[in-house]
Formats: C-alpha cells, sequence, structure tokens
C-alpha cells in the first residue's frame, strides 16, 4: 500500500508498484480527480487501474443519533477538518459517495473515542447500509 496524493511522484509509483492505495481526509471531488490522475499514470505505464485496490481514510467521522448531536460531536474534536458529520444515515450516504467512486475499504477515525457510542453506531447501523447499496 502506498499512500498519498502526490499527481506527479506519487501516484505515478502507485501505478507503478502499489496493489492498495489510500488517499485520506480529503473532499469527494478531490478524491475523484486523484482517481483521474492515478487512471492517467496507469495508462502510462501500462497498468490496468483496475488492479490497484482504493481505500480512503475518513479521519473524522461524528456520528449520532441526531444530526445536532453529531455537530457537538465533531466541534469538540481537533480532528474535525473535512468531517463526515451526521446520523447514521447520513454518514452512511456521505460514505457511499466515495465507494461509488471506487473505493473498496475504508479506514475511519470516530470522533467521540474513547467513547464507544459512534463505532457502535458505525457498525451496527453504517456497514450494514452500505452492504446492501454495494448488493444492489
Amino acid at each position: 500500500m502506498i499512500g498519498g496524493g502526490g499527481e506527479q511522484k506519487t501516484l505515478r509509483l502507485v501505478a507503478q508498484y502499489a496493489d492498495w492505495w489510500n488517499f485520506t481526509g480529503e473532499s469527494v471531488d478531490t478524491y475523484a480527480h486523484k482517481l483521474d490522475v492515478l487512471r492517467q499514470h496507469c495508462a502510462v505505464v501500462g497498468r490496468d487501474y483496475d488492479t490497484i485496490v482504493k481505500t480512503w481514510s475518513a479521519d473524522a467521522v461524528a456520528i449520532a443519533a441526531t444530526e445536532a448531536e453529531a455537530r457537538r460531536i465533531a466541534q469538540a474534536s481537533p480532528y474535525n477538518s473535512n468531517a463526515i458529520i451526521g446520523t447514521p444515515a447520513q454518514v452512511a450516504q456521505q460514505l457511499q459517495v466515495f465507494i461509488d467512486l471506487g473505493v473498496e475499504y475504508l479506514i475511519v477515525r470516530v470522533l467521540d473515542f474513547p467513547a464507544t457510542v459512534g463505532i457502535d453506531l458505525f457498525v451496527q447501523e453504517v456497514m450494514p447500509r452500505l452492504r446492501a447499496a454495494q448488493e444492489r
């Protein structure tokens, strides 16, 4: 796995050598752009773009039963840049956009840590929604 989004060197190295690629915490538009750059590098080096597993690190997920509570959690965290914020349905909807782009694995940082309420909601309510969307 190679992580990073440098368009001239890092993504070229991903195209040449990586089995997996990870990009961290940027917007869906930025991620989509990086995928386009990776596709171009793959074409140049003769690599099948689809053989690279794409991952995305959601460095900030604030999840709660209500959107207001999720926003409170995000505001209290120093890691709230580009945060995914909301109820389980809202979080799943925001993450689904990345999956629709081609993300195969998500790495998440749930912002209410060390409490386990957020990760429990993620596992019990977000992951099943994402799986169900993949099966459609």
